[in-house]
């Protein structure tokens, strides 16, 4: 490898790494991502999202809350807080509607409401909340994201306070 070519190698590395806290801070703010995740430098300047999920039955009289908790919607509720929602809509709850279907066999409909707790512009806390929609053995069908949903709580962040 030539000199010239290790310096272009260093500049390309050098102009990455100063593009990139910009580029990470665009796609967690445009896509809900936790900024912990996706190795950003944002994740030094914020709290971790704060995840909230909840469940509901659909029926033509409206929604109603799922009469049977199984200990394995409880547990996978728990990762998916955990783990999978920090990733925003890039990965759905559809693996918690298999098992809603799968532990209460009178269920048709059901929708997952997943609200991510963020920072917002004004500097007050907000949630963005997605409404998930499907239908049994756990398709969905539909995908709505929730306006106006903004919480006001300026003094204590997402989580609670450390």
């Amino acid at each position: 490898m030539t000199t010239e070519t290790k310096t272009r190698w260093v500049k390309g590395f050098l102009w990455a790494l100063v593009a990139w806290p910009f580029v990470h801070f665009a796609i967690t703010r445009s896509l809900d991502i936790d900024p912990w995740r996706l190795g950003g430098w944002a994740m030094y300047a914020t709290t971790p999202i704060r995840v909230e999920l909840n469940l509901t039955r659909i029926t033509p009289q409206g929604e109603g809350p799922v009469e049977r908790m199984s200990q394995p919607m409880i547990e996978w509720g728990d990762w998916y807080i955990n783990n999978g929602a920090r990733l925003g809509p890039l990965y759905p709850p559809d693996g918690g509607a298999a098992i809603v279907f799968a532990n209460n066999p009178g269920v048709n409909r059901i929708a997952i409401y997943v609200s991510h707790g963020h920072l917002t512009w004004r500097g007050d806390w907000g949630y963005a909340t997605t409404r998930y929609e499907y239908i049994r053995p756990g398709t969905r069908i539909r995908t709505t994201p929730l306006e106006g949903d903004l919480i006001q709580r300026p003094t204590e962040p997402p989580g609670g306070s450390s």
